[in-house]
Parts: C-alpha cells; sequence; structure tokens
C-alpha cells in the first residue's frame, strides 16, 4: 500500500460540490468507505461536512474524512461564481482541478471519481452520470487529460439506460450501481389518505430542460375537466443564463397562483415536508437516472414520467399510464389515474417493492464491492 497506515487510503473526486444526485454519490460513497478505509475528499473548494451531512442524510465523520481543496478561501468565492454562472470557466477549472489532482494522485492506493470520466494519471474508478462523460477538448491541454487512459479505469454507470448509451458511444462496457436515495427513517410517513387529494410537485433546478413551465400548462387542462390541482414547483434558478427561463416561470406560477406554489431554493428538510404532504409527481425531462423521481418514489408518492431514460428503471414496467410518450396524451393519462383509487393503491403497492434498489444501504454495499474489486485488480497487474 502506498499510505504509511495499515488500511488502505481512498481519494474521492469531485470538483464543485453544487447540490445534486452526482454530490450523493460522492458522500455516500465517502460513508460506505470510512470504517474501512483512509479517505480524502478532493475538491476545489472548501466543504463543511456538517452541513453536506444535513442535506444529504450522511454521516460523515471529520475525524475519519479528510478533505483537500485547490482554492483558498480567499480565492474561494471568486471560482464558485465563475464556475456556476460561465460555461468556459467552468471547463477551464474542472481541468485545472484535474491538474492539481494529479500531482497527487499516486499517494493514494485507490483513486474514486464521483463526477464522470477523470484522467487520474493512474488507474482508478470513474462512476458515469451520463453520456457527456469527457470534458471540454479545448482544455486537454491544461489538464494533459487523456481519453485512453480514461477508459482504461473501472467503470461504474447511474443506470442501465445511461450504461447503454455509454457503451454505443465509447465501446466501454460498465457496471451499475443505482445512486443513493435515502428515506429519514426516524421521518413519519404522511398517509395517502391525509395529502391534499389532487397535489403534484414538480421538482428539480427550474431550467428548460426540466420543462416546469410544460407541466403547468399540461395540469392546467387537468383542471379544466373538473380536478381541483395544485402544483408545487421545488428547485433554484440556472445560472446567469438561466435567468430569462426562471422569469417565465414565475410569471406563469403568478398567473395561476390559486393552485400553482414555486419554491425558489428551499432548505432540504422544507422540500422534504413539501413531498411528504404531496400524492404525485410530475417529471418531463428524460434523465439519466432521475435522482427526484427516486425520491418521489422513496416518499410515497405516484410519479408521472417521460418513457424515455433511468426514470424508467425506477418507475418500471408495470406501471404504463405512469409513463409518457406523448406529451399530448399526458392530460388524458394523468386524468385516467386520478380517477381510479384502487388502481392507485396497485401503483403504490408496485412502487414500495422497487424502493429497496436505491437505498442508500444498497449503494454502500455495492460501493464497498467495487473498491475491494479494483484493488485486487490493481495489486494483481
Amino acid at each position: 500500500m502506498t499510505s504509511n497506515s495499515p488500511r488502505p487510503s481512498i481519494a474521492l473526486i469531485f470538483p464543485f460540490f453544487a447540490g445534486g444526485g452526482a454530490e450523493a454519490v460522492a458522500l455516500w460513497a465517502a460513508q460506505a468507505l470510512q470504517d474501512n478505509y483512509d479517505v480524502t475528499i478532493l475538491t476545489a473548494v472548501n466543504i463543511d461536512l456538517v452541513h453536506l451531512n444535513s442535506m444529504y442524510s450522511t454521516r460523515l465523520d471529520p475525524r475519519r474524512v479528510a478533505i483537500q481543496r485547490q482554492f483558498s478561501d480567499s480565492l474561494s468565492q471568486i471560482v464558485l461564481y465563475l464556475w456556476k454562472n460561465f460555461s468556459w470557466f467552468r471547463a477551464f477549472f474542472h481541468h485545472y482541478f484535474i491538474r492539481w489532482f494529479k500531482t497527487r494522485s499516486k499517494q493514494f492506493d485507490a483513486c474514486f471519481s464521483g463526477y464522470n470520466a477523470m484522467d487520474f494519471g493512474c488507474f482508478g474508478i470513474q462512476y458515469i452520470h451520463w453520456h457527456n462523460v469527457l470534458l471540454n477538448q479545448n482544455f486537454y491541454w491544461l489538464s494533459k487529460f487523456s481519453e485512453t487512459r480514461a477508459f482504461e479505469n473501472l467503470s461504474v454507470s447511474n443506470s442501465i439506460y445511461t450504461a447503454d448509451v455509454v457503451e454505443k458511444k465509447y465501446g466501454v462496457k460498465t457496471d451499475v450501481l443505482y445512486p443513493p436515495v435515502p428515506r429519514d427513517p426516524g421521518l413519519k410517513v404522511v398517509p395517502w389518505h391525509e395529502r391534499a387529494e389532487f397535489s403534484f410537485i414538480c421538482s428539480g433546478r427550474i431550467t428548460k430542460p426540466k420543462m416546469p413551465d410544460r407541466a403547468i400548462k399540461i395540469l392546467h387542462k387537468v383542471r379544466q375537466q373538473g380536478f381541483d390541482v395544485k402544483l408545487h414547483l421545488t428547485g433554484g434558478g440556472g445560472g446567469t443564463y438561466g435567468d430569462s427561463y426562471v422569469r417565465e416561470v414565475e410569471a406563469l406560477a403568478r398567473e395561476h397562483s390559486d393552485w400553482v406554489t414555486l419554491h425558489m431554493n428551499l432548505p432540504y428538510q422544507d422540500y422534504v415536508e413539501v413531498l411528504r404532504n404531496c400524492r404525485y409527481g410530475f417529471h418531463l425531462k428524460p434523465e439519466p437516472f432521475g435522482i427526484s423521481v427516486a425520491e418521489i418514489v422513496q416518499m410515497g408518492l405516484i410519479p408521472f414520467v417521460r418513457s424515455q431514460g433511468g426514470q424508467l428503471e425506477i418507475v418500471g414496467q408495470d406501471n404504463p399510464e405512469l409513463i409518457i410518450a406523448d406529451k399530448e396524451k399526458a392530460k388524458d393519462q394523468i386524468i385516467s389515474v386520478l380517477s381510479d383509487p384502487q388502481r392507485q393503491q396497485e401503483i403504490l403497492k408496485t412502487l414500495e417493492e422497487r424502493r429497496h434498489l436505491f437505498s442508500p444501504e444498497r449503494f454502500m454495499e455495492g460501493t464497498q464491492a467495487l473498491i475491494k474489486r479494483f484493488l485486487d485488480q490493481k495489486y494483481s497487474r
């Protein structure tokens, strides 16, 4: 082993913790490994493990998980602003981060990227969230990024859907390990009959690809058929270039303020409170996995989702009326489910049987097995 410790040393690579499913993968991986390995999270700017624990329901111990950061506090705010708001700088900082990490990678027995493909400068593990896994090629000179080296890594995908696309695009086979979707065991589940009858939630960032404006328009048609639908939109904005779309959604929410509530940048616990009091979810974007759809299922809601993407693996094939192939027919599919209480209970039962697929326990077991397999491969080379 390269470390002076009797335990193998693990580097968990994640440049920026901006909030999302990819961050959950990195943090729960750290929790899975902290008891048996020397774990270090390497990131661009400093992170607060106590705050991240509260956001992601992890129990990371600062005494067992070290943090190495690239930028000082004085530079961090500038770097974060540029990273969030300008795609050019985002690509630049990612490659600059890789360059910085490569000077440290050989200090560790295993390197694990929670943020797509990574050229560690050595053999490593990469968790792939989508097929656009290679960073902006214009900055390969900065990081000396090698695609060949990246795809020699042990690769894992977040869904069968992503794994299939990655294999078709890059010719690389990947294992599948679903992301962790925690459900607080101390949180009281609100019985179905106590939730608002026709309450929907549409969660995720307020961006065009997520189509919250389309959700409002479709549910407006449902209301016109006599169903007193309520909609909660939750999420944050899409950065400087997304401001105009956020304003468009805000205006649409104001126009329908008698039944649409827009919750911007809710603290996680407040988001969970909204989620657990709704009956239905609505998610129109095809996703590589669909962490918000999995949260909806974990909290006992019925989700309506698009017919393409990893979210189909969450919902399953037993509930075709939840899968929207034609947005023009979405209204009729939703009304069909809202009109049939018995079918709703049947759907809820099938969804409950799928929750274990996305549990943190299953993810952590998979991560532990992955690290063991990686170390066996590395030291048998």
